[in-house]
């Protein structure tokens, strides 16, 4: 896996664990070994076990990363020799499940086979982060904490200077990182038989690549009035002098902080749970570490170690509708993998993830909810409908802005003269602002592992298609419905199982809709109770 992608994704890291591993298909497994497929899987396991807790250590506690000597321990696993391997076994397995199995194993060799020979470009810039101070009102802090203090800074002009320093960075890591793994990476895909590094990433992601373009450019033409007409509404900047670290301020609803106090947030978290009847889930199978250490990744996230017996979460929590929108979004991750059933590894680890993403969306969404507001916040009327509008323009934000990042994304991967440029252009566009040409050195830095933005823009449409069955067959309030939480462990069973389509079409629908995803967004916007 390639951690340090994975770390850099804005609301979630999924980091990949492992069950027993002596569960392969419901049997014993070999010694680990080259020689069988069976051999590889059970060394599969054990190495994304050591990846896990590596990951873990180092997101929530700053310890050093090591990957490269985990993928030189297992380095017979990621080769051309397992690759073939992996790939007849797929090829000739006549059973669905155990070739679906396959399948996901031998994208996960292909796409360590590039993670196993760009491991040490990936440590040095894990460690960069972790260790690399920035200057702040003339003193020295972790350039981990620039985004918190960045989002939590009410003055413009000192919100700019921070980010003058986030800039430096990224100019930084650029020439020293980020271009050479971009370059290997491309290299490598070609050699494991692929066109380019977009070929390998969309085999990967399984999933319609031209049909999601095409979507992408409907989806910001069909919302470009009514976003910008929220944006106007709701922010006190005129778009003309917006500022990219003016983003956080405007989307987080600092406002209403007093709403969303620190002392009731895992309270809240488990009512919701408690009220699905999944709270004893929540409460004793999900670890949550919300410790403020200083040399924390300041993000929220869900490390599912031991599926479904090891899910882990962090977060840490500093009040207010941000820690709200974190925890339940990784609780919706959490949930997802403890309550899995299926004894397939693969299912519980690999495969895509845009089906998991839809499910923490979905979680994420309930104290969005006019309902679930008018029962556990002090808000009036007025005061609820004006932070619904609000949340309404940061979901359009999100759904504009993920699917022109699979835009820009696939432009980059083609080739395109002048990426930077493309960046500007593509997220000018999802954002309704101009980007400044320091603003778009981030080009390489918000860029995700494998069109890991293809993940999330399904998943917004899969937000919409659940929160419309769930409200058609338990209710508008389905979430106090114990009846809707058992329709959703039927879906959480199977893990990772499906593709973001697959589910789609489980729940009744025949494709993405983007006319579907719009009028859920505006219905979140709107004055209509939901």
């Amino acid at each position: 896996m390639n951690w340090r992608r994975f770390r850099i994704l804005c609301l979630v890291v999924l980091v990949v664990g492992v069950a027993a591993a002596s569960v392969v298909f419901g049997q014993a497994a070999p010694a680990p070994g080259p020689d069988s497929v069976a051999g590889l899987r059970a060394a599969a396991h054990e190495l994304v076990l050591q990846q896990s807790e590596m990951g873990w250590r180092s997101y929530v506690q700053g310890d050093s990363s090591d990957q490269a000597s985990l993928y030189r321990k297992y380095e017979y696993l990621f080769t051309e020799k397992s690759i073939k391997m992996a790939r007849a076994a797929w090829q000739t397995e006549p059973d669905a499940d155990q070739k679906r199995a396959l399948e996901f194993f031998l994208h996960y060799l292909e796409t360590e086979y590039v993670g196993d020979q760009t491991a040490e470009l990936n440590d040095i810039e894990t460690d960069l982060e972790a260790a690399l101070p920035v200057l702040v009102g003339g003193k020295l802090v972790p350039y981990r904490e620039l985004d918190g203090l960045i989002a939590n800074e009410p003055d413009r002009a000192r919100r700019a200077v921070l980010s003058a320093e986030e800039y430096r960075t990224y100019r930084l890591l650029n020439a020293v990182i980020l271009n050479r793994l971009l370059d290997k990476s491309h290299r490598l895909a070609k050699e494991l038989g692929y066109a380019d590094y977009l070929a390998l990433a969309v085999s990967a992601k399984m999933f319609d690549l031209e049909d999601m373009l095409a979507k992408g450019r409907e989806f910001l033409d069909l919302s470009e009035k009514a976003y910008l007409k929220l944006f106007d509404e709701v922010s006190t900047i005129p778009r003309a002098e917006f500022r990219r670290s003016d983003i956080s301020p405007l989307l987080s609803a600092k406002s209403f902080d007093r709403f969303f106090p620190k002392d009731n947030l895992m309270p809240a978290a488990y009512k919701l749970f408690e009220g699905l009847g999944l709270g004893e889930i929540a409460h004793h199978k999900i670890q949550v570490d919300d410790r403020p250490l200083p040399t924390k990744v300041p993000r929220a996230a869900c490390f599912p170690i031991r599926v479904p017996q090891d899910v882990r979460l962090t977060i840490k929590p500093i009040g207010g509708v941000g820690d709200y929108s974190a925890l339940f979004h990784e609780f919706g991750h959490a949930q997802h993998f403890a309550n899995s059933t299926t004894p397939i590894w693969e299912f519980q680890q690999l495969g895509t993830n845009a089906v998991t993403e839809a499910y923490a969306y979905l979680m994420e969404s309930m104290p969005e909810r006019e309902t679930w507001l008018a029962a556990n916040t002090t808000m009036t009327p007025a005061e609820r409908a004006k932070f619904r509008r609000q949340v309404g323009l940061a979901k359009l934000y999100m759904a504009r802005r993920y699917l022109a990042k699979v835009l820009y994304e696939t432009e980059l991967h083609r080739g395109v003269a002048e990426p930077q440029k493309r960046y500007q252009y593509w997220l000018s566009r999802a954002y309704g602002f101009q980007l400044t040409d320091e603003e778009s050195t981030r080009y390489l830095t918000d860029l995700d592992s494998l069109l890991y933005a293809a993940d999330y823009a399904q998943a917004f449409y899969l937000e919409a298609m659940l929160d419309t069955y769930l409200r058609a067959h338990f209710g508008a309030a389905w979430w106090t419905n114990k009846k809707a939480g058992e329709f959703l462990q039927g879906l959480w069973k199977d893990a990772n199982k499906w593709t973001g389509i697959e589910l789609a079409h489980k729940l009744g629908f025949p494709g993405f809709d983007n006319k579907l995803l719009f009028d859920y967004i505006m219905q979140v916007a709107g004055e209509a109770a939901r």
